[in-house]
């Protein structure tokens, strides 16, 4: 019976440190992020709609950067930057990352800020 007692003790101690600890770890560095809906205008060059994705085997590995670089790699060299970007977080059996779906554009045929303003005067 004080086997019994000293086992529960112990297994509850177990059970509430395994629920009060966790750990964090960075997802990604984004220069531009929003949740909002906007329209970038004066934009003449194409866009390309692709997808990209980081797998990791229990997750070990995968980042949202990389899946990030990977659809901006399948877009091609000339394009840096996405919008209307969808993160989708995976997870299958024994694999887990991110898949990342949006349009790739580049920032180099956007108008700058100042110059849209001076014409519009």
């Amino acid at each position: 019976m004080k086997y019994l007692k000293k086992w529960t003790s112990r297994t509850v101690l177990a059970i509430l440190i395994l629920f009060v600890s966790g750990c964090s770890y960075r997802i990604a560095d984004l220069t531009i992020a929003s949740t909002k809906l906007h329209t970038i205008q004066d934009f003449e060059q194409p866009k390309k709609r692709v997808k990209g994705k980081s797998l990791g085997l229990f997750g070990e590995g995968a980042s949202l950067g990389d899946a990030i670089d990977d659809a901006l790699h399948q877009a091609g060299a000339d394009y840096d930057l996405l919008i209307d970007v969808v993160v989708r977080r995976k997870t299958y059996l024994l694999v887990e990352g991110f898949l990342v779906e949006g349009t790739a554009i580049n920032s180099k045929s956007l108008m700058p800020f100042q110059e849209r303003n001076s014409t519009q005067n």
